[in-house]
């Protein structure tokens, strides 16, 4: 069991793990025609919900959120991806909140791909990531950005790789084989 946040007398969230290969209950997906943005601004309070905030306002479905701070702690780069359709719809509403969060950086690129590895067997094996990264490495596929949650790991890449892409990751992990 997982203890309860919220009072540590009570009992929380049942857990049932169940010990198996990674591959025996993982798949692969890909989604398409994803714009990658990045908008580089001060790291202050707030930042997220001035970037965000209006993109849902504008019903703007934004998908992989990746948050880095600089290297001397004052800056924060917010990266994420929305739908190739909405590259100008979504450009426009950051343009018209761009001085009220302070970004001073907004960069775009289409044409990406999310490429993602889902598998409850993620929970007990290590190495699941590590070994995506090195196959999609040795086909020469660069990796845009990562997200990770405790069973998927979501990978993204330029367009033109994504059918390399799942067939290396189906072949890596024996999906290939089933």
């Amino acid at each position: 069991r997982t203890a309860n946040a919220f009072s540590m007398s009570e009992f929380g969230t049942v857990n049932v793990m169940s010990v198996r290969e990674p591959s025996s209950e993982m798949f692969c997906t890909i989604i398409s025609t994803l714009m990658l943005a990045s908008a580089s601004g001060p790291k202050m309070p707030g930042v997220a919900a001035g970037i965000f905030g209006p993109l849902a306002e504008a019903n703007i479905n934004v998908d992989m959120i990746v948050q880095n701070i600089s290297e001397d702690g004052s800056r924060t780069d917010m990266t994420f991806t929305v739908p190739n359709s909405d590259i100008e719809k979504a450009l426009a509403v950051l343009g018209k909140v761009r001085e009220t969060i302070g970004f001073d950086a907004l960069q775009s690129e289409p044409g990406m791909v999310k490429v993602s590895v889902i598998g409850i067997g993620m929970r007990s094996h290590a190495g699941v990531a590590a070994t995506a990264f090195k196959a999609l490495a040795d086909k020469g596929i660069n990796i845009r950005a990562i997200t990770t949650s405790e069973i998927k790991i979501s990978i993204l890449i330029d367009g033109p790789y994504a059918e390399l892409a799942v067939r290396t990751l189906h072949s890596v992990y024996g999906l290939d084989k089933q």
